[in-house]
């Protein structure tokens, strides 16, 4: 049997050959991959459907699942966070399910609080500004669950929170779910997050234990693999990527921004609508996250007028 066809069914099992997983190529991929979308179709007896963001990941995935199974719909969250080259992009794309939030983010930001950092730390800093002991002491000490570096923000003259990604994206597809059935296949790879990593070596790509079971298919996969599987199926992609951006999540989302501390003044570039809106005080019918930035030391863009003092601004 070979690496690609080869079910690891125990977290021992996927730690020890997640290297060699990775270091398949891309034809062993697509056929490791396979594997799972069937056997998770078969499972859920074809009652599943692709989470669709627009994306590059979800892009590949969509492409992959419908060569099997070509009458799987695709969902897709209007969160209204998006970029505009990526809702042209979904916008183009056959069997799409739109599904909105019931909540803008801005009345989210108010509500709970803003994301930054990572859903981790902003969740711990949450606990700490409601005066939660585990917020608190978490904010006290350094290591893998302490996070002291962040102790600041339990100061800081706004709400932050995790809860952003659950009401925009999650409660509309635990709503779908609800109403169809159906299950998501998921276009996460293992590499993204220490948390990620932890939940394929756990539970592998399909998920069976929670409430709502999921199946990540590409979990082994790199964005090398990815960018290889477009060029060589020749699948479209939205044109933000090729504007400088890594990734196409939510627009205005901080989570990650201590790492890709640039973020704002590329936007400020590319575009400037929306980043004048994100600047722009609550007060005065924007975002406020200038005010969340500068707090934080991040660069907001608001200083640089031309691309020359982006560029001199992320060295």
């Amino acid at each position: 049997m070979s690496l690609a066809s080869a079910c690891f069914e125990t977290p021992d099992e996927r730690k020890a050959n997640y290297s060699k997983l990775r270091a398949l190529s891309l034809d062993d991929k697509i056929l490791y991959s396979s594997v799972k979308i069937k056997q998770f179709y078969i499972a859920h007896k074809g009652k599943v459907y692709v989470s669709y963001s627009g994306g590059k990941d979800s892009t590949v995935l969509l492409h992959l699942v419908r060569s099997i199974y070509p009458d799987v719909p695709a969902v897709y969250i209007d969160t209204g966070l998006e970029f505009p080259e990526l809702r042209d992009h979904v916008k183009a794309t056959e069997n799409v399910t739109w599904l909105k939030p019931d909540r803008t983010f801005k009345q989210v930001i108010l509500d709970e609080g803003y994301p930054v950092v990572s859903k981790q730390v902003a969740k711990v800093v949450d606990q700490a500004q409601r005066g939660q002991p585990n917020g608190l002491h978490r904010l006290s000490f350094e290591g893998k669950y302490g996070f002291i570096r962040y102790a600041y923000l339990r100061d800081a003259p706004f709400k932050i929170s995790e809860k952003c990604c659950d009401v925009m994206k999650k409660k509309p597809a635990k709503a779908y779910h609800r109403e169809t059935g159906r299950c998501p296949y998921l276009g996460m790879h293992a590499d993204e997050s220490a948390l990620r990593r932890d939940i394929w070596e756990r539970e592998g790509e399909n998920i069976e234990t929670t409430k709502i079971p999921s199946s990540s298919p590409l979990s082994i996969w790199t964005d090398d693999d990815v960018w290889e599987y477009i060029h060589r199926y020749g699948l479209t992609y939205p044109s933000v990527y090729d504007m400088g951006y890594p990734r196409t999540g939510c627009i205005f989302c901080m989570f990650g921004i201590t790492v890709d501390r640039n973020r704002f003044l590329r936007l400020k570039a590319t575009h400037p609508k929306q980043w004048a809106y994100c600047m722009r005080p609550i007060d005065a019918g924007g975002l406020g996250l200038r005010e969340v930035l500068d707090y934080m030391g991040i660069p907001t863009g608001c200083e640089q007028s031309n691309l020359i003092q982006f560029s001199e601004g992320a060295e």
